[in-house]
């Protein structure tokens, strides 16, 4: 962000700052280097109690979490950093690399600002993200992909008046598995932009036969915060309504509140855009965010 705000030497300034402040923070022997981009790597000599480790990384998050003024800003980082144990055992230079990047992922991928020591349960956790990600490029290509349709019902009359297009993954080994195994997986490796499309067709698709039958069911479909930052969303929306046939009148799609509060002025106007094809949206998780805090 620095960087592309005040410019990259403004960017390095930072650096050699947070480099002065990691090296305020340990003893004297214990090495700091900068691993590449904002990544610094310590290595903590002759600490065998945790409770000393928890200790030093208490001091330097709280060393990092002081205001930087660069350029004439203020800015705030947010650290997050994995810890890994030489016990003497089989671990080399690079295995123990490996377990402080696993455990840093771990500190980042569960909201920042904080540690994590190294479990051997993280190499098992990564192992699985590695093979779902490989799977889903399989599972696109071979259409491994499935639709069910929740049924929503008017409770004044007990009718169906709509349905939510649920995806679920027909794994060939695994069976079908629900989203939570791989749609933050998706979401992570760009995949969820032809999955997201592969829905929204299929979705389409459907809804068009029951309009022919008679049938006309609104169906709402869910956006992906990734799928709805693409500069293609439009575009392909009108796409798969043209070909599909389905009347727009009957295609809800659903967005979080998180997506519509981002970058507000680029989400109106595609929301208007969207509108106007004759397309309803509906606000997902309303209440959560933005939305329930006091103004």
């Amino acid at each position: 962000m620095i960087n592309d705000t005040l410019g990259h030497d403004a960017g390095d300034e930072l650096l050699g700052v947070i480099a002065d402040r990691l090296r305020s923070s340990v003893r004297k022997g214990d090495i700091v280097a900068r691993q590449g981009g904002d990544e610094f790597t310590l290595l903590i000599k002759n600490i065998t109690q945790t409770d000393d480790i928890v200790s030093l990384v208490d001091r330097m998050m709280a060393e990092l979490s002081q205001s930087y003024n660069i350029k004439g800003q203020e800015f705030f980082t947010t650290p997050s950093i994995g810890i890994s144990y030489y016990t003497k055992g089989d671990e080399t230079a690079l295995s123990l690399m490996k377990q402080a990047d696993l455990a840093m992922y771990a500190s980042k991928k569960n909201g920042k600002n904080q540690y994590t020591f190294y479990e051997q349960k993280l190499e098992q956790t990564s192992a699985n993200q590695l093979w779902v990600e490989s799977d889903l490029h399989h599972a696109i290509k071979n259409r491994e992909f499935v639709l069910h349709y929740q049924p929503q019902i008017d409770s004044s009359n007990q009718k169906i008046y709509g349905v939510e297009a649920l995806i679920r993954w027909q794994h060939p080994e695994l069976g079908l598995l629900a989203p939570s195994h791989f749609i933050n997986i998706a979401e992570e490796t760009n995949l969820i932009l032809p999955i997201g499309e592969w829905v929204l067709r299929e979705a389409c698709k459907q809804g068009k036969k029951w309009d022919d039958q008679g049938n006309p069911l609104k169906i709402s479909v869910n956006i992906s915060p990734r799928q709805f930052q693409s500069p293609d969303l439009v575009k392909m929306i009108a796409d798969i309504i043209k070909k599909s046939g389905c009347d727009p009148k009957l295609l809800i799609l659903e967005i979080t509140e998180a997506v519509a509060m981002n970058n507000i002025e680029k989400t109106i106007d595609k929301l208007t855009q969207i509108k106007e094809m004759g397309v309803r949206i509906s606000i997902d998780d309303f209440g959560t965010g933005h939305s329930s805090c006091p103004i």
